[in-house]
């Protein structure tokens, strides 16, 4: 079996564990940062965000597992689309931190739009 594929399993598991167990209030578990433990809005902003762009991740995976072979080599084809994932996952801190800044101000008070 590919390995993308166990790890694409995997991690719909910890996405499942997340989107059902995370606290509503900052704790242990969950995304962290310092604007997102300011308060119980933008901690579950933060959590909701960080999921859908993990659940997007997973599927890119999934895609890339897909589409990798008929592409590649085999050696380039598995690593392939772990390196994308792996890239994709860095890049879910600064997404959700810019989304946060745009949302809510350093005290964790929504900003109003208009």
């Amino acid at each position: 079996m590919n390995p993308s594929f166990i790890l694409a399993a995997i991690m719909l598991v910890f996405l499942f564990i997340s989107w059902k167990y995370t606290p509503a209030t900052p704790s242990f578990f969950g995304y962290k940062s310092r604007l997102s433990v300011k308060n119980d809005e933008t901690w579950v902003y933060a959590n909701k965000l960080a999921n859908k762009i993990l659940l997007f991740n997973i599927i890119a995976l999934i895609v890339f597992s897909l589409i990798a072979p008929k592409l590649f080599e085999e050696e380039t084809a598995v690593i392939f689309p772990l390196i994308a994932f792996t890239v994709l996952s860095v890049l879910v801190v600064p997404i959700v931190e810019i989304l946060l800044r745009r949302e809510f101000d350093k005290n964790g008070i929504r900003k109003n739009r208009l």
